[in-house]
Order: C-alpha cells, then structure tokens, then sequence
C-alpha cells in the first residue's frame, strides 16, 4: 500500500485534501471536548487559507487528496476550524509607534519606510474524521520522537514548518515539545518523500510565503534541511535527536 492509496483506518503520513485542491499530507490529532479531531495545513484542509472559518462553505476532505484520485466517495474528514493566514497587503491594527513615526516623516516631507505585517505563527487547520483512524504513522517515527509542528513551506534548498504545539494549546494525542535548538535532529513523514531526517539549520526565522491566494509573512518558525517537497505540506515533523 501507498500513501496516495486510500488507507483505511487514517493514520498520520498519507494523501489527504480538500476536496478542491491537489493533495497534502495528514498529521496527527488532538483530544477535544471527547472528540478527536485531526490536523494538517489550513493550505490543505481548506480551499482558500486566507478566508475566515466561517467563509469555508465546502468542508469536504478527502483521503486520498483530489490529486491522486480522490473523490467525494473518498469523504474522509470534515472541516472544521483553520487558524485564518493574513496577506501582507490586509491592513494591520493601528501601531502608536508606527503612527507617530509615519507622522514624523510626513512633517518633514519624506516618504515613510515603516511597513507593519499582521504576524501569521502557524500555517494550520483540524477536521473531524469521519471514517476509523489509528493514533500511529504510516512510516516508523522512532520511539523517543515528540511532535514539534508541521512542515509548510520550503524551497530548492531547505523546508520550513511551524511550531504548532506552541501556538496552538491542545491535548495533542503524541508526545510533543514546543521549540527546538538549531543542529537538533528532526524527521517528518510526509505524502511525497515519506520519512526524511534533517537538523534544524534556524530556531526561530521569519519567512515570507507565496500562496496561489496570497503572500503570508511568518514569525517564529523553524528551517530544515531539505526534508519535503510539494505534497508533504501537512506533514507532522517530530523531534528525534
């Protein structure tokens, strides 16, 4: 079996989407009010990450993602909540600092360079599984592993994810931390290059990231060495070594 075949029960690892987009990956899950609901990308759970929960209309996912053949016979999760991404073109609230400084340069006649961004932490979403799941990983994490977020973004050279754990409080169903070190060892298992290990090259980065709906700007997350590639968005990363 593939992780772009439809697997029953749902484990974290494998093909997952909404229903109008191409494919992600599945993460693990989190413990609600005595539900469990599961997670990955607001990129991938929804069809348009900039909108607001209420704005998503359509809330079917499917397993596999619409990409490697899914389809609503393949209904597997239903929306329910994504943190809402902000462009860098939305306006941010008024900044007192930024106001007077703007001030300052309008009396001296000179154009203002203070640019303020809606700070985005996580790139997330959760969705209530409506077929059987399992609490495990398609590939192997190894024993000591703790999640630490959620692969996001990258480039020809490195990946990025955020630190879910630590922007978002839940009763996550593994082991977890809420920050690592540069040169710590983490791994991830992901719809596309599967289980792939890497260090942490930075802590704490900011990235700017262009979506086909938008660009988001980003604070506070974590780049890899190259350890996903498009399709392992959603991907849970843990923390080895």
């Amino acid at each position: 079996m593939k992780k772009t075949d439809r697997v029953r029960p749902l484990v974290a690892g494998i093909s997952v989407g909404h229903i109008s987009i191409t494919a992600g990956t599945l993460a693990i899950g989190f413990r609600k009010d005595g539900k469990v609901y599961l997670t990955s990308n607001a990129h991938v759970f929804t069809d348009n990450p900039f909108l607001k929960p209420e704005q998503i209309k359509v809330k079917i996912i499917v397993q596999p993602g619409p990409y490697d053949g899914g389809s609503e016979e393949d209904y597997a999760l239903n929306y329910i909540w994504h943190q809402k991404l902000y462009d860098v073109y939305e306006s941010p609230p008024p900044c007192p600092i930024s106001q007077a400084i703007d001030w300052l340069y309008y009396k001296l006649k000179r154009k203002s360079m203070v640019v303020t961004f809606i700070p985005n932490h996580i790139d997330f979403a959760y969705a209530f599984p409506v077929v059987p799941f399992k609490n495990e990983c398609f590939s192997d994490i190894p024993d000591n592993a703790k999640f630490v977020g959620h692969i996001f973004a990258g480039s020809p050279g490195f990946a990025v994810f955020c630190k879910t754990p630590k922007y978002f409080k839940a009763d996550w169903l593994w082991p977890w931390v809420e920050d690592v070190k540069a040169g710590d060892l983490v791994c991830k298992d992901g719809r596309t290059t599967c289980y792939k290990e890497g260090k942490v090259i930075y802590s704490s980065a900011n990235v700017m990231v262009n979506y086909t709906w938008g660009v988001a700007m980003f604070y506070d997350v974590v780049i890899t060495e190259k350890i996903a590639e498009p399709g392992d968005s959603g991907s849970p990363v843990f923390l080895i070594k």
